[in-house]
């Protein structure tokens, strides 16, 4: 069963991911990224070593930078991601 019943709880849920990404990349593995089982809609970032089954994304897709060089995610390109996952209606 999955984890997240629609699209935006799941985008939520990978925004938060990516902000706790931007804020603590020194507590990542280096060359970690994105990886969603999509049996269960389970996103987690790490080293593809430690995924088993899973679909994986690099990271800096999912980060944009503002004009003040700020990061933050990517909401177009976490849609895009999520929607090959949920059916957009």
């Amino acid at each position: 069963m999955r984890r997240f019943k629609n699209i935006k709880s799941y985008m939520k849920n990978v925004t938060e991911l990516i902000w706790n990404y931007i804020r603590h990349k020194n507590c990542y593995p280096q060359h970690a990224l994105l990886a969603v089982m999509p049996e269960l809609m389970e996103t987690v970032i790490d080293h593809p070593k430690n995924c088993k089954e899973c679909e994986f994304y690099a990271i800096d897709q999912f980060i944009s930078t503002d004009l003040y060089g700020r990061q933050r995610p990517n909401h177009s390109a976490i849609e895009r991601m999520a929607g090959r996952y949920y059916h957009i209606s």
